[in-house]
């Protein structure tokens, strides 16, 4: 739990979801206070602002502030595949982004971070200047802010135990992995470049922040286990979403099976599953086993036996590809009718199934 004189400042995806709920010791995020600073969800606004204005942050001076920073590039990725569903804040960006590439790029998510801190609404129009970030970097020196290097997670725990005065759990677990995304290193040299310099002020301010982390005594690391489930965001993220949109946004595939899909979704939800493996597990077999009731072509027949063995996110990648390269015709001979008996009934399962 936050002193009263500990703030925690959340810049969007860079592990401060992990962080909130370790703080808090919590399965979910707490919402935003004095003390934790983010987005708010309704106005889209950026609870910083005042912190790094220098007519308001003279409160500030006896406060323990502390974020996380990561690479601009490893950040907008995990960002772009972890919203791109979701049209409450897709929808703010005109024109709307096909890619990754067009989102990178996209005048309004540029210099994402010094924008953020400054208060702003995501993908704000007006856009930062260098006055700007030279006002935040004045504001880090000023109020002596600690920040932590999201590619040395454990060494910034440390950071944060010892200059803020934080005590962490003994285990911590991993929140909001973005799944179905590609590394860094994946991008081209090209792309990767192009990024860097529509997003100068974020790399400025990161490379300012990785040299001050990069001079600090050596900080060991705690003796904390970061306990990884890659998948745990599904439950959350299937309150909302169709899992297939992960892949298939917008797809008629899925307008057509709307009835399906809800009432799968709907079924999983009412076992209260605690794990997001879980959940795929169970998805993938009801949806395969829904599958073979269609008379199938052959590529359809040989992707199901060669995923039979896969990992759910395999299937749904496979699956998703094998869609989006269809015709209508072939997408409209597929009829799904959900049944209760198609979620695969594994021993280890078997005791959600009772009621049914």
């Amino acid at each position: 739990m936050l002193k009263e004189n500990q703030i925690f400042i959340h810049v969007p995806k860079t592990g401060g979801t992990t962080l909130n709920c370790a703080l808090h010791g919590t399965d979910v995020p707490q919402d935003n206070s004095f003390n934790f600073r983010h987005l708010v969800y309704e106005t889209k606004l950026s609870t910083s602002g005042d912190i790094f204005n220098p007519l308001k942050n003279g409160k500030y001076r006896d406060y323990k502030i502390f974020m996380m920073l990561r690479h601009p590039v490893d950040r907008i990725l995990s960002e772009y595949y972890f919203i791109k569903e979701r049209d409450d804040f897709f929808s703010l960006l005109k024109p709307s982004p096909k890619s990754f590439e067009e989102y990178a790029l996209h005048r309004q998510t540029s210099n994402y971070v010094v924008s953020f801190l400054l208060g702003n609404r995501i993908y704000a129009k007006n856009r930062p200047t260098q006055e700007d970030l030279n006002m935040v970097m004045n504001g880090i020196v000023d109020l002596d802010i600690t920040i932590g290097i999201y590619e040395s997670f454990s060494e910034s725990l440390a950071l944060f135990q010892k200059n803020i005065g934080i005590q962490w759990p003994r285990t911590i677990e991993n929140k909001r992995v973005t799944i179905l995304r590609p590394k860094k290193e994946e991008i081209s040299k090209t792309l990767f470049d192009k990024i860097m310099s529509k997003h100068n002020l974020d790399a400025e301010l990161y490379a300012h922040a990785l040299d001050r982390f990069n001079k600090e005594d050596s900080l060991g690391h705690v003796a904390v286990k970061i306990k990884e489930n890659r998948y745990q965001y599904v439950l959350t993220y299937t309150n909302k979403y169709v899992l297939l949109e992960l892949v298939l946004k917008g797809h008629p595939f899925l307008f057509v099976n709307k009835d399906y899909f809800k009432a799968l979704s709907l079924f999983l939800a009412d076992l209260k599953l605690q794990s997001g493996d879980e959940y795929l597990l169970l998805w993938k077999g009801a949806l395969m086993n829904a599958l073979k009731e269609n008379n199938l072509e052959l590529k359809l027949k040989n992707l199901l036996v060669q995923c039979e063995s896969k990992h759910p996110i395999e299937f749904l990648k496979a699956f998703g590809l094998y869609i989006s390269k269809s015709d209508s015709k072939t997408i409209r001979k597929l009829v799904l009718d959900f049944k209760t008996s198609h979620v695969k009934q594994q021993s280890l399962w078997s005791k959600f199934f009772d009621k049914f």
